[in-house]
């Protein structure tokens, strides 16, 4: 705090897997919820000013100390101590390999400001279409009903 990180992925299947990837991995059902309302846009640039990304990618960043557990983490401490390292000394964000990707596909955490940010965006589609796209199922969510607490307190 006040910081935060921005994550994108350099392919929108990539982008898809990272939200989704748990379940994937699992084999089991993405819950609606998962992906209703969720976009996966395409922005045009990325803005970083006048500060660098660090490169988790490159042969060489083994010898900063850096190894693919930044990639594959499962909890945020780790990757958040390196995070605020990364921005203390200069860098705007870190590239690394996404975790549920296994191909070449590359994906960038931005860090900054907390709060929403104004990205030129090329295109727009429902994350749900990329979802099915990629032959993985989704499961309905169901619908609370409320109850009447007194009737059931009362045995009605």
């Amino acid at each position: 705090m006040p910081n935060g990180t921005c994550y994108l992925a350099d392919s929108a299947e990539a982008a898809v897997r990272e939200r989704v990837g748990r379940y994937s991995a699992a084999r089991t059902w993405v819950p609606a919820n998962a992906v209703d309302g969720v976009l996966v846009s395409s922005v045009a640039t990325l803005h970083t000013g006048r500060r660098p990304l660090a490169d988790s990618t490159h042969a060489s960043a083994a010898a900063m100390g850096t190894t693919r557990e930044l990639s594959v983490a499962t909890g945020y401490g780790l990757t958040s101590r390196w995070a605020q390292a990364l921005f203390r000394d200069g860098f705007a964000g870190l590239l690394y390999q996404p975790r549920f990707s296994t191909g070449s596909e590359v994906a960038a955490a931005l860090f900054g400001a907390e709060g929403p940010r104004t990205w030129a965006v090329r295109s727009s589609r429902a994350m749900r279409e990329f979802v099915i796209s990629m032959g993985l199922k989704i499961a309905p969510v169901p619908h609370s009903v409320d109850t009447d607490d007194t009737a059931l307190a009362n045995g009605l």
